[in-house]
């Protein structure tokens, strides 16, 4: 018999060839189908059934069963996952007791593993994990801690047991539990394996020797190997399209040797893992090669020529793809043209690349694809685009005169624009040298003058001493006049006449003075045309 768990209730059909039937009194949400000691229990929104052939009794009433697991420590004990917390189930007389809520724990329990030891670990998508142990009463928790995985996203997470080993998974993470660390170490051997691996969920489910994982467009299935790793890693492409379950509640579960079940947004899919592995063979080839200018309209490329193309029909068009796909493969394409960029497009399944105006050149097109997560090989097509006239050689050794004729005539340019400032420096030159010269000249005119300034005033003021001395002899003379008339007296009169000479001795003081302080003499007799010789000889003495 088949059960089927699905968002309207539980069904199920004893012949394949006969349609599924709904077992009455399950309608709802159904969250798991887990055969427990011979005993299938069915989580749903509205408790806890146990199925039994077409009929389906309730054995809880609590709201929201996410799951029920085997106590392993104690005889005919199960724990329920709710919504809001955990309960336990005794069985007793082949009959099952729904024992009270466990106190002080309204955390939602969608993943519970049990150990021997008695431990109970929960893992909540919004707090962690938690590690529990129940007191005897199986009510209330006797001890309690917390792991608590700071700055990670626990939705969609799960937690599970796999070959013995504990294990914690986000969407982006795989944590392993050491015991002997008391903690949960994110380097592993399934996280190294999966590392560059985009799941679309942090759940896991764990089948005996394989454990499965979900990305976007496929299964992941992790197997026990001999290799040294002890693990090994296959991909089924399933795209998102036709499961489109959203993360966290995917599923899969074994129906038969390598035949396997997976929910979808519609149903059901079952696939047989041998017919559906990834197929080693796959190869990416290119269909065809259209090129076109702006003029011209589209024309075939023969892909046995040698792709050498006019400059003219620089607008390409590349189709490829990858034949004999199975059908629930879509492939994902991603290229790069080297010669014009390096960079690889993003995955896409269009199965097509246009190029416009490329520049003359090599080229290299190069096209990858994508089964998956398995890269298919790449392929590649070789061409050139031609150059324009103008690009040609005779066009590039014309290009080479004409910029040599140039560079000839801004040398020329440069030669007589050079030897003109030379002449404009030497003649600025020679000007600021005569410029200097003149100043020298005149400093040297200065220093004379001031010289023979110095000179008159010393003459000037020797001038005035004789013209005193000779005043001071005239006063002598007429004092003497004033004496005998002898003979001894008229003739010192007479030597004294002889030594002064006051009209001379005048001309040569004014001139003296007339050196010392120029113009004196003009200026005042200017302002003042009445002063008379003796005033003139006062006013140049106070000077």
């Amino acid at each position: 018999v088949l059960y089927l768990g699905t968002n309207q209730g539980l069904y199920f059909r004893k012949d394949s060839e006969k349609d599924f039937e709904f077992i009455e009194g399950t309608n709802g949400q159904v969250w798991s189908l887990q055969l427990v000691d011979s005993t299938l229990f069915c989580g749903h929104n509205n408790g806890t059934f146990v199925v039994e052939g077409e009929k389906a009794r309730k054995i809880s009433d609590r709201l929201g069963t996410w799951t029920v697991v085997k106590l392993k420590d104690r005889k005919d004990a199960y724990v329920q996952g709710h919504y809001n917390g955990i309960s336990l189930l005794l069985k007793e007389n082949g009959e099952f007791k729904d024992l009270p809520k466990i106190k002080d724990f309204p955390h939602s329990s969608k993943h519970i593993v049990s150990e021997t030891d008695g431990d109970l670990w929960i893992g909540n998508e919004h707090k962690g994990v938690f590690r529990l142990k129940l007191k005897d009463s199986l009510n209330e928790i006797e001890d309690l801690k917390i792991y608590d995985f700071e700055n990670i996203n626990g939705i969609t997470s799960s937690i599970f047991n796999f070959q013995d080993k504990l294990y914690y998974a986000t969407k982006n993470r795989v944590f392993q539990f050491l015991p002997e660390k008391d903690e949960f170490v994110p380097n592993n051997p399934i996280a190294d394996l999966l590392k560059g691996v985009e799941r679309s969920s942090g759940k896991f489910v764990p089948q005996e020797d394989q454990l499965w994982g979900f990305t976007e467009d496929a299964l992941i299935n992790i197997e026990v190997s001999d290799l040294s790793t002890g693990f090994s890693m296959n991909t089924f492409n399933i795209p998102k399209e036709y499961r489109n379950i959203p993360g966290g509640y995917d599923n899969i579960s074994k129906l038969a040797e390598e035949r396997y079940i997976v929910g979808v947004v519609d149903g059901f899919l079952i696939f047989d893992k041998d017919a559906f592995k990834n197929n080693d063979d796959y190869k990416i080839r290119i269909d065809n090669i259209l090129k076109s200018s702006v003029e011209e309209q589209i024309g075939a490329v023969p892909l046995d020529e040698k792709g050498v193309f006019d400059f003219h029909h620089n607008n390409l068009s590349v189709k490829f793809s990858i034949p004999e796909y199975k059908k629930f493969v879509v492939p994902l394409y991603s290229y790069r043209l080297k010669g014009l960029s390096s960079r690889w497009s993003d995955w896409s399944p269009v199965s097509a690349a246009t190029f416009e105006n490329l520049p003359f050149g090599s080229y290299e097109f190069e096209v990858r694809g994508k089964i998956g997560e398995e890269i298919i090989p790449s392929t590649t097509y070789h061409f050139a685009i031609g150059r324009p006239w103008y690009f040609g050689n005779w066009a590039i050794a014309a290009y080479i005169l004409l910029l040599g004729l140039i560079l000839f005539i801004i040398h020329l340019a440069y030669k007589k624009d050079r030897e003109k400032r030379i002449r404009e420096n030497e003649k600025a030159l020679k000007m600021r040298n005569l410029e200097a010269e003149q100043k020298i000249i005149k400093l040297q005119n200065e220093q004379l003058e001031k010289e023979m300034a110095g000179k008159s005033k010393e003459l000037a003021v020797s001038t005035m001493s004789l013209i005193k001395k000779n005043e001071f002899l005239s006063r002598i003379k007429d004092k003497l006049q004033e004496t005998e008339n002898s003979a001894q007296v008229r003739s010192v009169i007479k030597t004294i006449d002889k030594d002064i000479s006051e009209e001379d001795n005048w001309k040569f003081f004014k001139k003296a003075f007339s050196n010392a302080d120029k113009d004196f003499f003009k200026k005042i007799k200017a302002k003042h045309p009445d002063l008379t010789s003796n005033d003139l000889k006062l006013c140049a003495y106070l000077r």
